[in-house]
């Protein structure tokens, strides 16, 4: 059985949470709760935790101070796993092992992957170890290339690990990456709404569908995302990773077929129309 501690001084919100733990792992799991992290911490120095999911703006002791702390309590009651559900997080916890966050509002399904990959061990593990100096550069230019190319805003929803080949939007583009340090693939899919604000503005065009005159659009920008992350990484980290043309994936619970097997760590967006989700598989040459 995990033991998990659910910390925010909003008691809606832990029900919701609650729920939807026990309704998807039931007996596997026993949930404890706090409502602020003076009173988390005093729980978390005398039983080890094995997920403690928590909000940073809280009374007494915020999530910040919180994880501060647990970072450095004894290995016999330190917490596993640290899962963040808040509208912020200070970038000094980023390179924090086994710690994720996910805005509010949160996803129930995107809860229960990240759950079901990080906490109780029941979807495979990635062979490659894909931390944040490896997803920045990515994340970074995704954020960019919508930004300048279409004019768009765009911010950062959540970060998860997707298990299943069925794309999360309408229309994907999908491109190799080898190094000689790794193999693997880069995909960026969008939901229909978000992709249609995203080409009419790139296009200076008003498009009502997914067409052959805008769907080029999802290609090009997954070949500049990847062309300047490709760039980041080969510089600042020697990788080395060659250059690679996109394929285009366009239709309902259309599938991506990464080069390798396996589920990809997955970064979800917001624009103001809809979302479209990068993600990343890859795999160690040893």
């Amino acid at each position: 059985m995990k033991n998990i501690l659910l910390v925010d001084e909003d008691q809606a919100i832990k029900n919701s949470l609650s729920q939807v733990l026990k309704d998807n792992f039931k007996e596997k799991i026993k949930i404890t709760e706090a409502s602020d992290g003076l009173e988390a911490i005093r729980m978390m120095e005398n039983q080890k935790f094995d997920c403690v999911v928590t909000d940073i703006n809280m009374p007494k002791l915020d999530g910040n101070n919180l994880i501060k702390m647990a970072k450095v309590l004894p290995v016999d009651v330190k917490p596993v796993h640290i899962l963040v559900l808040s509208e912020t997080i200070s970038e000094e916890f980023h390179k924090m092992a086994n710690l994720a966050f996910m805005k509010k509002p949160f996803d129930n399904n995107e809860v229960v992957e990240h759950f079901k990959n990080f906490v109780m061990g029941m979807g495979s593990k990635p062979s490659f170890k894909m931390d944040v100096s490896f997803i920045n550069p990515f994340i970074d230019s995704t954020i960019e290339v919508i930004e300048v190319m279409a004019n768009t805003k765009v911010s950062k929803s959540s970060v998860f690990l997707r298990g299943k080949d069925v794309a999360s939007g309408d229309i994907s583009s999908l491109v190799s990456m080898n190094s000689s340090k790794f193999v693997g693939s880069f995909a960026i899919s969008f939901d229909k709404p978000c992709f249609l604000e995203i080409a009419s503005n790139m296009l200076y065009e008003e498009f009502t569908e997914i067409d052959s005159e805008n769907r080029d659009a999802a290609s090009e920008i997954c070949n500049q995302v990847f062309g300047k992350a490709k760039a980041k990484m080969n510089d600042q980290m020697n990788l080395d990773i060659a250059k690679a043309i996109p394929a285009l994936i366009v239709g309902d619970n259309h599938t991506i077929k990464h080069q390798l097997d396996g589920p990809c760590l997955a970064v979800k967006f917001k624009t103001p129309k809809g979302s479209f989700t990068i993600e990343i598989v890859l795999r160690a040459i040893r």
